[in-house]
C-alpha cells in the first residue's frame, strides 16, 4: 500500500485544489498579492502547520522569516491576528506560539546572515516542518527594479533556504507583493521572472 504524502491546507479550498491538495513538504510555494489578502492567508498556513498530523497539520515547529524595511507604524508580525487564528484552530496559544521561531531582516545584509541561522535551525533536527518567508524579495529591490547584483543575492537566498527545506522535508512558503506591468497584463511577483518560474 502506498502512503500519500501529507498536505497542509491553505484554508482556501479552491487554492488547495489548484495546489493538488495543499502545501507539500519539501516544495517551494510562492503566493503574491495585496497585503490585505496575503497576510491572512500566510498566517492561516502558519497556524495550520502547527496542528497535529491527525488534524491536517504538520505537527511540528514553524519558522517565520520577515524581510522588509522597519516601520514604526507597522508590526512585523500581527500577533493579534495570529493569536485569534490559533484560538480558532483549537490550539493553546502559549504552546502553539512557543513552536514558532521568528527571524527578522531589515536589510539585504541582515537577510544574508539570517538565512544561515534559519538554515541551521532547519537542518539541526529541531522538528521544523514549515518555513514561511514574508516579503522574500523586498530587501533586494532598489527603486522599483531588481538589479543584476541584487537578483544574484536574491537567488542565493532562495536557493539556500529551498535546498535546506527540500533536503529535510520542510515546506517552504513565501509571500511577496505583486509587480504591475502594462495595462491588461497579469501582475508578476516582486522578484521578477526568477521567482515566477521556480518549479
Amino acid at each position: 500500500m502506498e502512503l500519500s504524502e501529507p498536505r497542509l491546507s491553505t484554508g482556501v479550498e479552491p487554492l488547495d485544489r489548484l495546489l493538488g491538495g495543499g502545501i507539500r513538504p519539501g516544495v517551494f510555494h510562492l503566493f503574491y498579492g495585496s497585503e490585505s489578502c496575503l497576510d491572512p492567508l500566510l498566517y492561516r498556513i502558519l497556524v495550520s502547520s502547527l496542528l497535529p498530523v491527525g488534524m491536517g497539520g504538520f505537527g511540528g515547529r514553524a519558522v517565520y522569516l520577515y524581510c522588509g524595511s522597519y516601520r514604526v507604524e507597522k508590526n512585523v508580525l500581527d500577533t493579534g491576528l495570529l493569536t485569534s487564528l490559533v484560538k480558532a484552530s483549537g490550539l493553546d496559544p502559549g504552546e502553539a506560539l512557543d513552536r514558532v521561531d521568528v527571524f527578522l531582516a531589515f536589510s539585504g545584509e541582515q537577510q544574508m546572515q539570517v538565512v544561515e541561522d534559519v538554515a541551521r535551525l532547519i537542518t539541526g533536527g529541531h522538528g521544523v516542518k514549515l518555513l514561511l518567508v514574508y516579503n522574500i524579495a523586498s530587501l533586494f529591490r532598489a527603486e522599483g527594479r531588481l538589479g543584476r547584483e541584487r537578483l544574484a543575492r536574491l537567488k542565493q537566498v532562495v536557493s539556500r533556504l529551498w535546498q535546506s527545506c527540500a533536503e529535510h522535508g520542510v515546506a517552504m512558503v513565501a509571500g511577496c507583493r505583486p509587480k504591475f506591468g502594462r495595462k491588461g497584463e497579469l501582475p508578476r511577483p516582486e522578484g521578477g521572472r526568477y521567482l515566477q518560474h521556480l518549479p
